[in-house]
This record gives C-alpha cells, sequence and structure tokens, in this order.
C-alpha cells in the first residue's frame, strides 16, 4: 500500500511571453496526427534535483525567477503551447488558439510535499503510480477549451525539487516535448550567463536545432483523415463538441500501477 503524502500549494500563477508588440493572436489547426489523441488522457513527464540545503525562500528567490523567466522566452518559439484548444461551431475540427490580450499562457504552480525525495527519485526499483500524483498540476479543460501545457514546481524541503510538465496529448508528442523541455533548460542557462554579465537576454538565439517547426502544409492529409478523427470524438459523444477528456477510472484506481525513475 502506497504512503499517502500531503502536498501544500503556494501559488497558482500564468507564464506568459514577455510583452511585445510583435506578438499577435495566431491560429494553428490541428492535423490528423492530433485529432487522433484529441480526448485521451495528458502525458507527464517528472525531473527530480537533488539540492540537501533546499529551502523555500532559496526556491523562491533564486530557482523560481530564473525558471519562469526562461520559460516566457522559450513561450516566444512555442507561441502555440501557450495557448488553448479550441473547437468552434462553424470549424470542422477543433484548432488551437492564441490571444495576447486574453491572458493566454503556461499555468504554473509552486507546491511542497512532504515525501521522501530519495524513495521518489532514486534507482530503487518500482513504485507505485499513486505516490507520484501529488506532484502533477491539472489541465484547465472544459467543454469551450482545453490547456495545452500545465507546470508544477514541488519543492521538498532539505532534499531537493521536482518539475512536472503536463502536455495535452493531442498537441505535443515526445519528440515535440523533448525539444520544448531542452529549449527551456538552455534558455535557463543562457539567462544566468547573461545575467553573470550584465548583458540583456534579447539576444539569447535558439539553436537551430531546438527550433521548432509549425508548417502545416508539409503534412498532405488527401483523405481527410483530420476530420474523420474529429467526427468520430463527435459521434462518440452525441454530437457534442465538448473537448473534456475521456474519463479512464480504471487506470486511476489501479493500485498496480508503478513508475520507474532513470
Amino acid at each position: 500500500m502506497a504512503e499517502k503524502h500531503s502536498v501544500k500549494k503556494h501559488s497558482v500563477s500564468k507564464i506568459s511571453l514577455p510583452s511585445s508588440d510583435s506578438v499577435t493572436a495566431s491560429t494553428l489547426p490541428l492535423t490528423y496526427f492530433d485529432t487522433l489523441w484529441l480526448k485521451f488522457p495528458p502525458s507527464e513527464r517528472l525531473f527530480f534535483y537533488q539540492i540537501t540545503d533546499l529551502t523555500f525562500d532559496l526556491l523562491n528567490s533564486v530557482i523560481l525567477p530564473k525558471l519562469a523567466d526562461s520559460l516566457s522566452l522559450n513561450l516566444l518559439h512555442y507561441l502555440p503551447l501557450a495557448g488553448h484548444i479550441m473547437w468552434p461551431a462553424d470549424s470542422a475540427k477543433p484548432a488551437i488558439y492564441y490571444f495576447p490580450d486574453q491572458n493566454d499562457g503556461v499555468s504554473f504552480t509552486v507546491a511542497e510535499s512532504d515525501a521522501d525525495f530519495s524513495h521518489l527519485s532514486g534507482n530503487n526499483g518500482n513504485r507505485e503510480a499513486v505516490e507520484f500524483h501529488h506532484l502533477a498540476p491539472q489541465l484547465s479543460i472544459s467543454d469551450d477549451k482545453a490547456e495545452v501545457v500545465a507546470i508544477q514546481i514541488t519543492l521538498f524541503p532539505k532534499q531537493g525539487f521536482c518539475i512536472s510538465v503536463l502536455t495535452h496529448h493531442a498537441v505535443i508528442d515526445g519528440k515535440s516535448k523533448t525539444m520544448f523541455e531542452r529549449s527551456w533548460a538552455y534558455f535557463c542557462k543562457q539567462l544566468i550567463q547573461m545575467q553573470q554579465q550584465n548583458l540583456n537576454n534579447s539576444s539569447i538565439l535558439l539553436p537551430t536545432e531546438l527550433i521548432p517547426c509549425f508548417d502545416r502544409t508539409l503534412i498532405k492529409d488527401r483523405k481527410g483523415l483530420d476530420v474523420v478523427y474529429a467526427n468520430h470524438w463527435l459521434a462518440f459523444q452525441s454530437d457534442k463538441r465538448s473537448l473534456k477528456l475521456v474519463s479512464m477510472p480504471a487506470l486511476k484506481a489501479h493500485s498496480s500501477m508503478v513508475r520507474k525513475s532513470f
């Protein structure tokens, strides 16, 4: 039986793009690679960082500002991830919409856990999946709108912290998610170096291999599978254009599910 852990949420905020007149509203249509996964549960990754003298004051004053600032810079290159999935009544399929004047951005939760950091992060065999649930944020998803990304930073006092990245399955595949996380890490490292040298962060350039491509014309869908899959979901929910995910209570309640860390 997994031990239950308490989690204290310190804050929930939005990380938006840096203020810029060049950032305008945008729309990115979903392809047949995306609409197939429209209602599936989100994908989650956890990253553990051991810092044995870490306190909330240190996390809040040093680590969080760097994570938030670098995430904001990263979103300039991954603009759709700051938006929402929506399915307008006059559209045959959903799309990702970003509106800078509607407080769009990535949900950013800061929490604190009393769990054993070493037990969760160590290479000590399988651990019950339920032990990690309190480390994950929640994607805000309603009938009309679905968040794309949610992030939670969880402090383990005097042990370390964890970054949880939760992403909507219809928007990000494994490679895209890895690119997003690597570019976030790159911006964070570069931002620290720029600050140490008193340089402007506007000069930070993302390496070519980390620049995403959102050109949907490269994807040829001659049979219209994007709409076929969208219509499948409509039929599944009696023609209701709801973006709520398929409920899988059996997965949530299954006590034999385990995780490993690497």
